[in-house]
């Protein structure tokens, strides 16, 4: 990223509010028609925020975002994903750190690889990964769950009883009327087990993410100390 980019001021208040829980007060003195990275870098000093905090929040706020639309079922997320940037590759014993974390906070081993300046730990459809990006890098988590596909069973379910239903009314069918609704009770009952399921799922991941992130910042943080 250019030292020569002109924030706008939305994009001062999101950096400034990544940067420090004193964002008001930094914000005040940075209002006007924009500001680059040096100047902006300048201001936080004045209030002992690290130039490189501000240019770490800098790149997550005018990065693209890379990330695929995030597909839903009714609603809850099927997928979940949180991107750290960092202004450095993590040392080993750094990444040996985070390892441990995704093994603690996932409950399990995980399988780590690494291809050049490439890093990765993977437990089937979680998927961290470190890699180069800009002029630093960044650590991306992302996941998906399965469980929507398993709804079409419900969907058949309900279909079907519904059909049956409207062959059977006609003919004043109590057992067909009976069998019917079962099978669209047990169908619709399908549908939102695994809806309640899949939001519940997208809440702890979404947390777990987001409490790693802040871990590796504390990490890269410490080991600036």
């Amino acid at each position: 990223m250019s030292d020569e980019h002109r924030f706008s001021d939305d994009e001062v208040a999101r950096i400034l509010e990544r940067a420090a829980a004193r964002e008001t007060d930094i914000a005040s003195r940075a209002a006007g028609t924009g500001l680059t990275l040096a100047e902006l870098q300048a201001v936080a000093v004045q209030v002992g925020i690290a130039p490189e905090r501000i240019a770490v929040a800098a790149r997550e706020v005018v990065a693209p975002n890379l990330t695929a639309k995030s597909s839903t079922f009714m609603g809850a997320p099927t997928s979940v994903a949180r991107t750290v940037y960092t202004e450095r590759r993590m040392s080993d014993d750094e990444w040996l750190q985070l390892v441990v974390l995704l093994r603690e906070t996932f409950d399990a081993p995980g399988n780590v690889s690494a291809v050049g300046p490439l890093r990765s730990w993977t437990n089937g459809n979680l998927q961290i990964h470190e890699e180069p990006w800009a002029d630093g890098f960044r650590i991306r988590m992302s996941t998906r769950n399965d469980l929507g596909v398993a709804s079409a069973l419900g969907v058949i379910f309900a279909t079907l009883g519904s059909v049956m239903l409207l062959k059977v009314i006609p003919k004043a069918n109590p057992a067909g009327i009976a069998i019917a609704g079962l099978f669209i009770a047990g169908g619709i009952g399908q549908i939102i087990s695994i809806r309640l399921s899949i939001g519940r799922w997208g809440r702890t991941r979404a947390a777990q993410m987001e409490a790693l992130a802040a871990q590796i910042t504390r990490l890269l943080d410490s080991s600036r100390d």
